[in-house]
């Protein structure tokens, strides 16, 4: 990610595993799907760009993506993954990282949590200077103060920010040098950023979304009961789905 006034750097390895994760797999860039067509013997996924062929398809889409119904599947996906798809709750959490002119926070520490009385902010900072040493903080928002930040400009946010820190650290905040904002619940290939479960659901729904459909095998974070929500469980759903990929081929 690239900031004004440097870069916000990743910790040592994070680059390493991603070219591992990568090697020998052809990656399309800027093709969107729009339609997944299963025939007896193979599956078509057309895209903006093109067609393409193969014995069976994982399919990652994001719970946000399946809901709109956007991509076409022919033959229709079975009424209980559609139902499971609607009833999965779509929660939103962004980042928000901020490059400042120096360090005024306590190096040592792993995080500065905000709790408000009447709890209208939902956030805490990551200290990210503990782990690169670079004068940034990560502000992570949840809930509805991420649903209401998304519709404010950057210059709006940061405002925000800077007040909140200045309550803690009052004259002590140091000037800012760059930020970037997420805002997923706007991006139209997300649309959100974790599935949960509310009350009066049921955590099979997970289960049944990530079972498999004729040659379509389901992967992403909720696909995974157990650890849905998470990074670690979108890669534990993409090993289970390539295993039974495996198993049908």
């Amino acid at each position: 990610l690239k900031l004004p006034g440097g870069d916000l750097a990743f910790p040592q390895g994070f680059s390493q595993v991603v070219d591992a994760l990568s090697q020998g797999i052809t990656i399309n860039y800027e093709e969107v799907v729009l339609h997944v067509r299963q025939l007896s013997n193979q599956v078509i996924v057309e895209t903006n760009k093109g067609t393409h062929a193969a014995d069976a398809a994982v399919l990652t889409l994001p719970l946000g993506v399946l809901k709109t119904g956007r991509v076409k599947f022919s033959p229709g996906l079975p009424d209980r993954k559609l139902e499971a798809i609607s009833s999965i709750r779509l929660g939103l959490f962004n980042k928000i990282a901020i490059r400042f002119s120096e360090v005024f926070w306590a190096i040592n520490s792993d995080m500065i949590e905000l709790i408000p009385e009447n709890r209208t902010v939902v956030l805490q900072f990551l200290n990210w200077y503990k782990y690169t040493g670079e004068p940034i903080l990560v502000a992570c928002v949840a809930a509805e103060t991420a649903r209401n930040w998304e519709q404010e400009s950057d210059e709006q946010i940061e405002c925000r920010l800077l007040q909140l820190l200045q309550r803690i650290y009052k004259h002590g905040v140091a000037d800012v040098t760059g930020i970037r904002i997420t805002r997923w619940g706007q991006d139209e290939f997300a649309l959100g950023a974790y599935s949960s479960v509310h009350p009066g659901h049921d955590s099979k729904q997970f289960d049944v979304l990530a079972a498999p459909f004729g040659r379509l095998f389901f992967a992403g974070e909720a696909c995974m009961r157990a650890y849905h929500g998470t990074v670690h469980g979108a890669h534990l759903s993409g090993i289970r789905a390539s295993c039974r990929l495996k198993e049908f081929i």
